[in-house]
């Protein structure tokens, strides 16, 4: 399902599949989930044959499940495509024991949680999360769902209607429309064939009871406890989970259903080797090489597949993405399996090409090839695979845990997939080196057997895809060219990666000499301010670097930023070969622009952080004076501006949103001529200007001791010309006046999509903590009225949007059945009725509980918490204490100022509203309020919070 909603956490998509044994207990082998993980766990197999996983969490603020069924888009009737999908729409709406449609949700919603779903091909995962002293009526609610659901009639139409929605609001992306044309030429034999979002074409929706009749055949065909695993994880022993979950869940029956295993391969022999010419609709250009090959999951110990791409896909110096970007044909390059199921994968190889590269794509292929060979030659090698052994283990023994929600809802669908003693590290498992394996797959990658996919605007179609209606053509048993003279010189300088120099050896924790339970300050001079804390909390031998070079002019205008822009995209790429190793030891770097200048985020392993540290000022100081290089990075970023547009219509509501509202943000298309003016000498000099007596902002938290947090300020200080006397510009956000502000945004999609953001007047905590309770109340009620109720569209949602201390509320809507008049009238009477609603004081309550508690959850890993102390640090909170500061605003506030503050939030004489209406077609004389007509010099007259 996948809703578009604010709260709602993201699900971790697999297709995954295993038998588990029974009676495993891990009691007795801790750490079961790694050095760094304290949590208890435990095995179950009940008499139904549904796999459990408990997962006994002391310090957790919330609890959380998820169940993961074995069936997916692969099992739809051919005749009725999307059925699985349908299936988890209608799932939620009522069981027998709870027959409310809506009491699920409204239940999770008012307990700080959060709920969702997704089908992939071949699982439906179903997850939720709530404060834990609500664990037991949540499983009793959420247990019902695969005992006894209603699958009410009367919905049918209701979600069939959703779920066309859902079709509709991502027909213009344009991975979902080179995915089916892919879909629309595989083996029409093989279940990949399937739609797996299914449409009221396909569910063939105008025959609902039919269509019900359908859904509760597949249900009962398929929805068997064995084919099921659940995993619950909260703050109670493993002997009280297990109370809550073997009555609950050994009432799900165990049917007969069939192995199904796939047999039939996903191309047919005679048609290869096959080259599909596929137009997007981005100015894009892509070349990807497909090749099917065996079922990898009995492997996951010896990771055949996870070895070739690792090899293939490499980025240092002497690699095929290397020696395609030095040539200028080439952007990015990933490897690896690409799609798996019970039978079968494919791994591909995809490259996102320059127009040079586009131009030159016969070189490109055989470049491919001569790097599969080298492997082939050359590369494997059993020290190679002991190093990815390393990694593996590394990555899982320190490894930072997810939020309850995603890791319940990933290791649910990991129990498909591994032993129960290799459910946790299974993915990171690397315990048997095959060389018999390796080169087994080695052998499938070979011209005979490769599916080629060029995409790129130039491409002349033929046909269209089935359900996307994407442009492209296709060629059957094509001859690939030989190599020419070209292609075999750079194929004689690729060179397979040698040992990875940033494996981390020393793991070693450091003790902090005194407790303290935030950063404190160790240097304030100099140009340099520096906060440490080392943070031994988590148990990981990891850290995290954080630096703000504010731009010592505290210039933030347009061409300043285009120039930003460039120049940290020009560094990340010199930094690439850097960087690439870096990540597989467990090192991340990121640089972003800022509106005070640049941020830098190291994190990772601590040990050989300096290393990395040290050349990325040494890059950011001298950027390489390379032509060629910089034509190719502005190319790709002034092609990424472009294709913003190209988005969903929701998503460029929410950025537009974001640029009006602070006065130094750019939209993609006021940067796109700034950056198209820039040349490579103004890059070159700006990396001097913004960087010529700056001052350095540090925070460093984690695995260091006060000597090395000393050495890594020293570092910096030594690195940049540092100076005191910075300018620190105002953080400025936008003041609404009373009334109604439109802006229209353009967009191509047929979608109508309408944002309403309502600002509260004043800029305090109090206000902020409101607009909190009231998201945080109505958000349930607006997704059911707009969607269930009048069925607006599959994105409805509704969440709080603060601003610094600007407390704002935005309503959102995306639909394919009405125009931007209809859904804003609609959102108008949605807020008329709400506030006039009788919401009394124990509801007020209820939900301010909920939201405290939300504010109380403390870090699941080292990131959240370095992320926090940051974000305060940025703001000037060096106490570190802002959400202490929401903490007592929100204990404060009584029922009769929240009251207020709804009213005065959404009354006709005292909102502020500002209305974005993406549309290809709007009605300018039907338009709410004052036309925002030139952004620009709209913000230049605007009133503004500002904020240090």
């Amino acid at each position: 399902m996948r809703n578009y909603r604010f709260n709602l956490a993201s699900a971790v998509v697999a297709a995954l599949l295993l038998t588990a044994c029974a009676g495993i207990s891990f009691l007795d082998k801790q750490p079961v989930g790694g050095i760094a993980d304290h949590r208890e766990y435990k095995y179950l197999l009940l008499d139904n044959g549904m796999r459990v996983l408990l997962v006994s969490d002391r310090d957790a603020d919330k609890a959380a499940a998820a169940l993961d069924v074995n069936v997916g888009s692969r099992h739809d009737p051919d005749e009725r495509q999307g059925l699985a999908h349908f299936l988890e729409h209608m799932l939620f709406l009522g069981t027998q024991k709870y027959p409310d449609a809506g009491e699920y949700e409204r239940f999770i919603n008012a307990h700080a949680g959060g709920h969702n779903a997704y089908t992939s091909f071949e699982h439906t995962n179903y997850f939720f999360d709530v404060a834990h002293e609500q664990l037991e009526p949540a499983l009793d609610r959420f247990s019902r769902f695969f005992i006894d659901p209603l699958f009410n009639e009367k919905y049918v139409s209701r979600e069939v209607n959703a779920v066309e929605s859902e079709y509709r609001a991502r027909i213009r992306d344009d991975r979902r429309r080179i995915y089916d044309v892919v879909k629309t030429e595989v083996n029409p034999a093989h279940p990949f064939r399937h739609f797996s979002v299914g449409s009221l074409q396909t569910l063939q929706a105008a025959d609902e009871a039919a269509l019900r009749n359908a859904l509760l055949e597949f249900y009962g065909r398929w929805y068997s406890a064995h084919r099921m695993s659940l995993v619950v994880s909260g703050p109670r022993s493993l002997e009280e989970l297990e109370a809550l979950v073997r009555p609950r869940f050994s009432q799900v029956l165990r049917r007969d259903v069939p192995e199904d295993k796939i047999t039939v391969p996903l191309f047919k022999a005679e048609d290869l080797p096959l080259r599909m010419h596929i137009q997007p609709l981005q100015n894009s250009r892509e070349i990807s090489y497909g090749f099917e090959i065996g079922d990898m999951k009995s492997l996951y110990r010896s990771k055949p597949a996870a070895y070739v791409g690792n090899l293939l896909g490499h980025e240092g110096e002497g690699s095929l993405l290397a020696t395609l970007k030095a040539q200028g044909w080439a952007e990015t390059l990933s490897a690896g399996t690409a799609f798996d199921f019970n039978g079968g994968g494919m791994l591909s190889v995809s490259i996102t090409l320059t127009e040079s590269g586009y131009a030159h794509r016969d070189d490109v292929t055989a470049l491919v090839f001569a790097a599969i060979d080298l492997v082939r030659r050359k590369g494997v090698e059993r020290w190679r695979f002991e190093e990815l052994a390393v990694l593996g283990h590394q990555q899982f023994q320190y490894r930072n845990i997810p939020d309850a929600i995603n890791d319940v809802s990933a290791i649910a669908s990991q129990l498909h997939e591994y032993s129960a003693e290799h459910v946790l590290n299974g993915p990171y498992l690397y315990s048997k080196y095959s060389e018999t394996a390796i080169r087994q797959l080695l052998a499938d990658l070979v011209p005979g057997r490769v599916q080629i996919a060029v995409v790129a605007p130039e491409i002349k179609a033929t046909k269209k895809s089935a359900y996307y209606s994407t442009p492209y053509s296709i060629e059957r048993g094509i001859n690939l060219p030989p190599a020419s003279s070209l292609a075999k010189s750079l194929a004689a300088k690729l060179a397979l990666p040698p040992p990875n120099i940033f494996i981390a050896h020393d793991l070693s924790l450091r003790t902090p000499a005194v407790d303290v339970r935030t950063p404190v300050q160790l240097k304030s001079d100099e140009g340099l301010d520096v906060w440490h804390r080392t943070d031994a909390g988590f148990g990981v031998p990891k850290g995290s670097i954080n630096i703000l070079l504010r731009a010592p002019s505290g210039e933030t205008g347009l061409v300043y930023a285009a120039r930003n822009l460039l120049w940290l995209n020009l560094v990340d790429d010199e930094l690439n070969s850097w960087e690439y190793p870096a990540n597989l030891a467990g090192l991340n770097v990121a640089l972003r622009p800022d509106r005070r200048g640049v941020q830098i985020t190291i994190r990772g392993y601590n040990e050989k952080q300096h290393k990395l540290l040290e050349q990325v000022l040494e890059t950011l100081k001298a950027p390489a004076a390379d032509s060629a290089r910089f034509s190719r990075v502005k190319d790709e970023l002034v092609r990424g501006l472009q294709n913003s547009r190209q988005v969903e219509p929701y998503r460029l509501l929410m950025k537009d949103l974001g640029t009006l509202l602070r006065k130094k943000d750019w939209l993609h298309e006021e940067l796109l001529p700034a950056v198209e003016r820039v040349d490579l000498a103004q890059v070159v000099a700006h990396a001097g200007i913004a960087l010529d007596g700056t001052a350095a902002l540090v925070q460093i938290n984690g695995n260091y001791s006060g000597k090395e947090a000393r050495r890594i300020a020293g570092l910096i200080q030594q690195k940049l010309p540092l100076a005191d006397g910075i300018i620190n510009p105002s953080d400025d956000v936008l003041q609404l006046p009373r009334g109604e502000l439109v802006n229209i945004v353009a967009s191509e999609h047929k979608d109508t999509s309408v944002l309403a953001y309502l600002q509260a007047a004043s800029a305090d905590k109090a206000h902020r903590v409101s607009v909190g309770v009231i998201a945080q109340m109505l958000s349930s009620d607006f997704y059911r009225v707009l969607r269930t109720e009048k069925q607006l569209g599959y994105v409805v949602s509704a969440y709080a949007y603060p601003q610094r201390d600007a407390a704002g509320l935005v309503l959102l809507v995306q639909s394919p059945v009405a125009d931007s008049e209809t859904v804003r009238a609609e959102i108008g009477e949605f807020l008329t009725q709400w506030q006039q609603s009788a919401i009394d004081e124990a509801a007020f309550d209820r939900h301010k509980a909920a939201l405290l508690s939300r504010l109380l959850e403390s870090p699941t890993n080292l990131w959240e918490a370095s992320d926090r102390y940051w974000r305060d640090l940025l703001i000037g909170y060096t106490a570190f204490d802002g959400r202490e500061q929401l903490v007592n605003a929100l204990n404060a506030l009584t029922y009769e100022q929240w009251r207020s503050h709804v009213k005065a939030l959404f009354g006709a004489d005292t909102r502020r509203v500002l209305w974005l209406l993406g549309s290809s077609n709007v009605d300018v004389r039907r338009l709410p309020g004052r036309l925002i007509a030139d952004r620009i010099a709209f913000k230049r007259d605007a009133r503004w919070f500002s904020f240090p």
